[in-house]
């Protein structure tokens, strides 16, 4: 079997790689990296030169990037049926790299205190937060949505949580979830989300 190496650290995205590989249900190994000494390390910047996790080592393949590992390891292993046939991907890619592109993009900058200075949306890949959280709240009313327009920085991690940031990540109450609607109701279990934050 190809081997296959998650390099993570607990208190970041690489939970959400971690989540996946649980998902495939494959073996892997994992390399614990801390920040600004073993991820800066030149061993580990042949990797990624970014110097961020996560990454994953399939082989001779190199993924990095959380919605690029997801794709990569919904393709590797089918088995797992974590992705939909390739005819039928349009929503998959569409919600996927929405997540990982215009929304965090826009939860990170009201994190920071950034705001989109008014009639510069336009140059902002996300336009607006509120507008990516009201899409994201259509497509996926359940179970939170994306609480960061109402919550100041940087008490909520609703928000990320939504998206796969870390579970340890604190987060304020928030108000009964609407009822699932039938797509999650037909839905497996997810036991590798289980797996995936055990200790």
């Amino acid at each position: 079997m190809t081997s296959l190496t998650l390099y993570t650290n607990p208190m970041s995205r690489g939970q959400i790689a971690r989540w996946m590989l649980e998902e495939t249900g494959v073996p892997y190994d994992t390399v614990i990296l801390d920040y600004g000494t073993t991820m800066k390390a030149p061993d580990y910047l042949a990797i990624n030169p970014m110097g961020k996790v996560p990454a994953i080592r399939h082989g001779d393949t190199i993924v990095t990037e959380c919605a690029a590992v997801c794709a990569y390891l919904a393709d590797a292993f089918p088995a797992a049926n974590l992705a939909p046939p390739t005819d039928a991907r349009g929503t998959y890619y569409r919600w996927l790299f929405f997540a990982a592109g215009p929304l965090e993009s826009a939860i990170t900058n009201k994190a920071m205190g950034f705001v989109v200075p008014e009639g510069r949306e336009r140059s902002a890949g996300y336009g607006t937060l509120e507008t990516c959280c009201r899409l994201w709240n259509r497509r996926f009313p359940y179970p939170n949505g994306c609480a960061a327009i109402s919550s100041p920085p940087p008490t909520s991690m609703s928000a990320p949580r939504s998206i796969g940031a870390s579970p340890s990540a604190p987060s304020p109450p928030h108000p009964p979830s609407p009822p699932m609607p039938n797509a999650y109701a037909r839905a497996r279990p997810i036991n590798g989300k289980r797996r995936s934050t055990t200790p």
